[in-house]
């Protein structure tokens, strides 16, 4: 009777000072500030635990059962990830059909109903907590991140978004319906838990994360554009700072500096869901839209008479220009120590009437790999490059410089 009356008293005591409790947790942090008015609400709580107090000069803060009670009722952006949640439910998931099926072997079916509930408990759990992982993408898209004033900063929480959703399709791709299916067998309880229940909801969420996903890839080039507009602003209030006298006028526009085109570009690799039937659909829209192969027609083959070729007059094959530069190169560097820049050969010897800039450094890369060991042995080559803004790991070279190896520095 007495564990009645303490539930009893708890919920009213949160009845009581619901207002109090509320406002700490939506607008202080969970916190509890030592008060005239708060202190009442303070002293109720803190003789059901429902808060707690790490030091005494530190304020009274809510309890995380009473804060996880919160979140639920709230949809609040604290119930942001499922992952070890998802995990957990799914290892209780997997324990309590495990025991369901060694009860049902052996008989027991009163135990064996006890396990079929709880498998039935845990995949509810399951479906709720995938479900409510989706509440804080939801939010953000309704409020497009308005809450975080700076430009910058809200960049930065559009991208860990984008980041957290993708983790969450992830885990969502985890569940294998092949393996749903063995675990279901041929039991219509399991069946319907595992083959309807528990698919029909990832099939939603699937939705849900695909579309919040592309939601937040947009908001995320609509900041990057509002970026680069504060930039220009920026950049002309510093200019007006610096010189009174100077009216900006449309000719400005057209040679724009780089530091107002700053924006970071965005590469999402998109892959079709196969056991999606939307997916399957486009993708066969895609296909017969495709141009049809035409069928060539079989040359008829015509013989001809044997020639011999030691009458015919020989021809000659004109040799590369790029070769015959790389050649020299390589001459030219048995005789002397001194770096040589292959930019500055390619256009002193005017190749780039020949070919581009780039294929004459593959050319010159290649033909140095072509060489015997010892003499490419003898050889050092520096690539002048800097790395690439958008792809990391990647660099652009805009030089090869060569010279001999054990030259004096």
């Amino acid at each position: 009777m007495a564990r009645i009356d303490d539930a009893a008293d708890a919920l009213q005591a949160l009845a009581k000072h619901r207002d109090i409790i509320i406002d700490a947790y939506l607008n202080q942090g969970g916190a509890l500030h030592d008060t005239e008015e708060n202190r009442s609400a303070i002293k109720s709580l803190m003789k059901h635990q429902l808060t707690w107090q790490i030091d005494m000069d530190e304020p009274v803060r809510l309890s995380q059962s009473l804060t996880s009670l919160l979140a639920v009722v709230t949809r609040s952006q604290l119930r942001f990830s499922a992952n070890s949640a998802v995990a957990d439910l799914w290892k209780e998931i997997e324990g309590t059909i495990d025991g369901y099926r060694e009860a049902k072997n052996r008989g027991a079916l009163e135990d064996s109903n006890h396990y079929l509930e709880n498998a039935f408990f845990f995949g509810h759990q399951l479906i709720e907590s995938l479900r409510s992982s989706l509440s804080i993408y939801a939010r953000h898209i309704n409020t497009e991140f308005t809450h975080i004033h700076n430009l910058d900063l809200r960049a930065i929480e559009n991208r860990k978004m984008i980041e957290r959703a993708s983790e969450f399709n992830t885990i969502l791709e985890t569940f294998d319906y092949q393996d749903l299916h063995n675990k279901a067998g041929d039991d219509s309880d399991l069946r319907r838990l595992l083959l309807k229940f528990i698919p029909s909801a990832l099939e939603d969420c699937r939705k849900q994360l695909g579309y919040s996903i592309e939601r937040l890839i947009n908001m995320l080039h609509t900041i990057n554009r509002q970026q680069e507009k504060a930039r220009l602003v920026d950049c002309l209030i510093e200019k007006f700072d610096r010189d009174e006298s100077y009216h900006p006028s449309v000719d400005d526009l057209n040679d724009l500096p780089s530091v107002l085109n700053r924006a970071v570009r965005l590469c999402n690799p998109i892959y079709p869901d196969l056991a999606n039937p939307e997916h399957e659909d486009i993708l066969a829209s895609i296909v017969e839209s495709l141009p049809t192969l035409t069928v060539t027609e079989k040359e008829k083959f015509v013989p001809q008479p044997v020639k011999n070729g030691l009458n015919e007059k020989a021809v000659e094959i004109p040799v590369n220009p790029m070769i015959i530069v790389v050649q020299e190169i390589l001459e030219l560097l048995s005789g002397t120590d001194e770096p040589i820049s292959a930019k500055k050969v390619y256009h002193i010897s005017k190749l780039d009437n020949h070919c581009e800039l780039e294929i004459w450094y593959m050319a010159l890369f290649n033909e140095i790999n072509g060489l015997p060991l010892k003499q490419r042995a003898s050889l050092d080559i520096h690539f002048v490059e800097s790395p690439d803004d958008t792809f990391s790991g990647n660099f652009w070279v805009s030089d090869i410089v060569l010279r001999k190896v054990g030259r004096n520095e």
